[in-house]
């Protein structure tokens, strides 16, 4: 990965003056996100417009993350079978990850979403989201690997040093959900303050087949359920990589999942942060070539 970073700086194309800088390099996965250009600005509703100026070459397709945790086919049978085959008729997706320095200082991302059978909680208010359809996102802030998710601490937290999230439609696909999910002693909610603004926002629209999830989170190397003052906000910065993995429970039959399909390997992202990818944080695109874009791609690739 050094060499990757050598070969960014060397193009002189996003990544600026600061270098790259990888704290952890295990999950054998690495994208990027792009800065927020100057003059720019994402609204948080679910509409993809203002994510027009995000390069192409930038964008994680199905081709990129394929992994599926456990597949139904044709019944409501659990098989378990890792690595099914790609049918992008019954599900395919794009992620887009940009960032924004101070004041704002938050990951947003977009991810499309099609599905040919969508399934939503049935009731208002239900909690275990991963049982439909929902993107759920994984977090290592300062990207050093270790516990994360659910993983609990000495004190009987969880989720201090690597948060999850999901972000869902809500009963019948209208009541949006974005939740912070594992704080607090014995896995209950407590940090209620993390998923509104300033900190979180979310927003899910669904037209014919196709969901759009689009949202922005920020991230917490410390995270005390009591509030922001006793936690300790991660500056996101040009040039670093941070941890952060996205995940889809995808299902057509029940419960049970069909597939889970992710931007990394592995089935424990959720408590270990040595399965999240690394997201290099590259700076606002002014004028880049798309064949310049391809050239990064193909070199993380």
């Amino acid at each position: 990965m050094k060499t990757l970073g050598a070969v960014l700086l060397g193009l002189g194309l996003l990544v600026g003056s600061c270098g790259l800088a990888w704290a952890y390099a295990g999950s054998g996965f690495t994208y990027y996100g792009v800065g927020v250009p100057a003059g720019k600005a994402i609204t948080v509703n679910g509409d993809l417009g203002d994510w027009d100026w995000f390069p192409d070459a930038a964008t994680i397709g199905i081709e990129d993350a394929c992994y599926v945790h456990a597949c139904q086919i044709e019944t409501d049978e659990h098989l378990g079978t890792p690595n099914c085959e790609v049918n992008t008729a019954d599900f395919d997706w794009t992620i887009k990850v940009a960032w924004a320095p101070e004041p704002d200082n938050r990951i947003y991302f977009a991810v499309e979403v099609y599905d040919d059978v969508w399934m939503f909680p049935e009731t208002a208010g239900e909690r275990s989201l991963h049982k439909w359809d929902d993107l759920e996102l994984v977090t290592d802030p300062d990207n050093s690997g270790g516990t994360a998710g659910s993983t609990t601490d000495d004190e009987g937290y969880s989720g201090r040093y690597g948060q999850q999230w999901y972000c869902s439609a809500g009963a019948g696909g209208t009541e949006l959900r974005l939740e912070l999910i594992y704080i607090g002693v014995g896995m209950v909610k407590e940090a209620t303050w993390m998923d509104v603004p300033p900190y979180a926002e979310f927003n899910f629209k669904k037209v014919g087949n196709t969901g759009y999830y689009e949202g922005a989170v920020a991230l917490f190397d410390f995270l005390d359920p009591s509030g922001p003052e006793a936690s300790v906000r991660h500056l996101l910065t040009e040039g670093e990589a941070i941890g952060l993995g996205f995940l889809y429970d995808e299902h057509d039959h029940s419960t049970q999942y069909d597939g889970q399909w992710k931007t990394h390997s592995g089935t424990s992202s959720w408590k270990t942060a040595d399965e999240i990818p690394d997201f290099v944080l590259l700076a606002a695109p002014v004028a880049v070539e798309p064949s310049s874009w391809g050239q990064i791609k193909s070199l993380f690739r």
